[in-house]
C-alpha cells in the first residue's frame, strides 16, 4: 500500500490546493496557489475560469515536486471542488461566461422568483431549495443572450476542472450527485435531469452536463496537463466530489452520533442518514454520499462565514488573538449585542434577500462585544440546524469541527455551551484534498475504504464540554437571536446595479 499513491485537488474559494498522499493518508507532497474573486463592484464576484486551471497545475507541480516519488506510482488523480457556481464553455471548451458563485448576488432576483413559483417542488425532487446554479444560467439567458447562445454545457467547478485534466470534450463533460443540491434541476433519487425542473425553470437539459457517480474514472491525464504537471499522461480522472462533501469524509464527520461542523469560508453543519428525505420547511439539504453510502443532512447556516470573520478583521480591526483574548471577557450574550452573519443572503431556509446586522448595540460595546457577537451567532446557527435534524434529542452525538474557526478555543467552548453537546476540535485541517485523493484509490480499486485513513489522519486535538448554566442561559437567548434574523429578513434593501453580467467582466 506505501508504495502507491494518489493525489488530491482541492479547489477552493481563495486557493487551490493540491498533495500527493500515500494510500494509509500520509501526505508526501503539496502545494498551493492562491487567487481571489474579482470584485470591482457592489453584488459582482467572479472568477476567471482560465485563473483557476493554471492555479490547479501549479498547485499539483508544485507537489510533484515536493514528493519526489515515481509518476507511474499515482494511481489516480481526483478533484474535490467550490459547490455553488457555474462557468459556460463553449463547444470547443473554451469559457463563455465568469465562473460566479453565490458570493455573486446579481442572480438573485431570478432566484428569488424560481423559489417564489417551485420552491416545494423543488425540494422535493432535488433534495434542497437553492438552485442557485439553475438561476445563473437563466439570468445569463435573459441578460446575455450572446454568451448564452455560445454555450455548449454550464459546468460547475469540478466539471471545469475534471475536463481540463483529461482533456474532455465539452460533450462530455459531467456532474457528481453531491453538488446537484446547489443546481437545483435534478431527480436527485434517480441521479438524472428532472424533465419537469429544467421545463418549468427555464433550462435547457441539454446545457447540463451528464451525471455520474463520484467514483467514476472519467478519462486519462492529459499530456498536457502531464507536461505541466510533471505527471504520467493516462493517470486515472476520477469524477471527485463538492469540497463539502470531501471535507465531511476527510474530516470522519459522517459516523455514527457525529454532527460536522466545516467552520471555513461557508460554515456548514452537517451528519450521515441512511434514506433520502427532504426537509419541507427547508432547515437542511440532503445530499447524496461521494461514496454511494447513503445520504448527508446538510444546513449551510453561513455562506461566506470564513468571509466574514476576515471581513471583521479588516474592517473592525483588532487582530485574531487580542480579540480573542477580549471576547473571553465579555459576558453570555455580549451584553445584548446581536450579530446576524447573512451578508451574502440565507441558504437554509434559502432566502436569499437577507443581509447581516448588528442590534442591540449600546455606547458602551466595544470590539471584544462584537467580536463575541460574531462567535455567539455561529453558534446559534449550529444550533438552529442540530435541532432541525433532531441532533440536540440524542445526548450521545458530539459536534466535530475542523477549519480556520475550529482553531479558536473561545468560540469552540461558546459553541459547546450554546448546543449543549461536547464540541471536539480538529483544528485547522483541511481535510478535503486528503478524501479526493482516496475516493480515487477507491475507484481504481486500490483502497477499500476511507474509515481506517480517517481515524489515523484526523485526531480530536481538544474537546470542550458544555457548562450547563451557560447552556440554560443561551437557550433564552436563542430566542432572542431567532426574532433578530427575522427582523433582518423582513428588511429588503434598495436593490443596486449593476444587472449586466458584462460589469466587471473581461469575458
Amino acid at each position: 500500500m506505501s508504495e502507491k499513491y494518489a493525489v488530491g485537488v482541492d479547489v477552493g474559494g481563495s486557493s487551490t490546493k493540491s498533495a500527493i498522499y500515500r494510500l494509509d493518508g500520509r501526505v508526501v507532497g503539496a502545494g498551493v496557489h492562491h487567487y481571489q474573486p474579482r470584485q470591482p463592484s457592489t453584488g459582482v464576484a467572479e472568477y476567471d475560469a482560465d485563473e483557476l486551471l493554471r492555479a490547479v497545475d501549479s498547485s499539483i507541480a508544485q507537489a510533484v515536486r515536493a514528493a519526489t516519488i515515481d509518476p507511474a506510482k499515482v494511481v489516480a488523480v481526483t478533484a474535490d471542488s467550490m459547490i455553488s457556481g457555474t462557468v459556460g464553455l463553449a463547444e470547443d471548451s473554451s469559457p463563455t461566461t465568469a465562473y460566479t458563485t453565490t458570493l455573486d448576488t446579481r442572480f438573485n432576483s431570478v432566484l428569488e422568483d424560481m423559489l417564489g413559483a417551485h420552491e416545494p417542488r423543488i425540494r422535493e425532487l432535488v433534495g434542497s431549495g437553492t438552485p442557485v446554479i439553475a438561476a445563473k444560467v437563466a439570468w445569463y439567458r435573459d441578460t446575455d443572450p450572446r454568451a448564452f447562445d455560445r454555450t455548449r454545457v454550464f459546468v460547475t467547478a469540478g466539471g471545469l476542472v475534471g475536463r481540463h485534466l483529461a482533456g474532455l470534450a465539452a460533450a462530455e463533460c459531467f456532474i457528481d450527485p453531491t453538488v446537484l443540491w446547489a443546481v437545483g434541476l435534478s431527480d436527485t433519487r434517480s441521479s438524472s435531469w428532472s424533465k419537469e425542473l429544467t421545463t418549468k425553470l427555464g433550462v435547457p437539459a441539454s446545457l447540463l452536463p451528464r451525471i455520474v457517480p463520484s467514483t467514476t474514472v472519467v478519462g486519462g491525464l492529459s499530456d498536457q496537463v502531464a507536461q505541466a504537471t510533471g505527471l504520467r499522461a493516462g493517470t486515472p480522472v476520477v469524477a471527485g466530489c463538492g469540497d463539502q462533501m470531501a471535507g465531511f469524509l476527510g474530516a470522519g464527520i459522517l459516523r455514527e452520533h457525529r454532527l460536522g461542523d466545516s467552520a471555513g469560508t461557508y460554515v456548514v453543519v452537517g451528519r450521515r442518514v441512511p434514506s433520502f428525505e427532504p426537509d419541507p420547511a427547508g432547515r437542511f439539504d440532503v445530499v447524496p454520499s461521494a461514496l454511494g453510502d447513503g445520504f448527508t443532512q446538510q444546513a449551510v447556516v453561513a455562506m461566506g462565514g470564513g468571509f466574514t470573520k476576515q471581513w471583521f478583521d479588516d474592517r473592525i480591526g483588532g487582530g485574531t488573538a487580542s480579540l480573542e483574548a477580549a471576547a473571553a471577557q465579555v459576558g453570555i450574550g455580549s451584553d445584548g449585542a446581536i450579530f446576524v452573519p447573512h451578508f451574502g443572503g440565507q441558504s437554509t431556509p434559502s432566502r436569499p434577500w437577507v443581509r447581516g446586522a448588528w442590534l442591540g448595540l449600546e455606547w458602551g460595546h466595544g470590539k471584544p462585544h462584537l467580536a463575541r457577537s460574531v462567535m455567539e451567532a455561529m453558534a446559534f446557527e449550529i444550533a438552529i440546524a442540530a435541532q432541525s435534524m433532531g441532533a440536540l434529542t440524542d445526548a450521545t452525538t458530539e459536534i466535530v469541527g475542523y477549519g480556520g474557526g475550529a482553531r479558536s478555543a473561545v468560540a469552540s467552548q461558546i459553541k459547546a455551551d450554546v448546543t449543549g453537546l461536547n464540541y471536539s476540535s480538529l483544528g485547522d485541517i483541511a481535510p478535503a484534498s486528503l478524501a479526493a485523493a482516496m475516493i480515487g484509490a477507491i475507484a481504481t480499486g486500490d483502497l477499500d475504504g476511507l474509515d481506517d485513513v480517517t481515524a489515523a489522519t484526523a485526531p480530536v486535538r481538544q474537546t470542550f464540554t458544555p457548562r450547563s448554566g451557560h447552556t440554560d442561559t443561551y437557550r433564552r437567548y436563542l430566542a432572542d437571536y431567532r426574532d433578530a434574523v427575522e427582523l433582518a429578513a423582513s428588511f429588503r434593501r434598495i436593490e443596486r446595479t449593476p444587472a449586466n453580467p458584462t460589469e466587471g467582466s473581461r469575458l
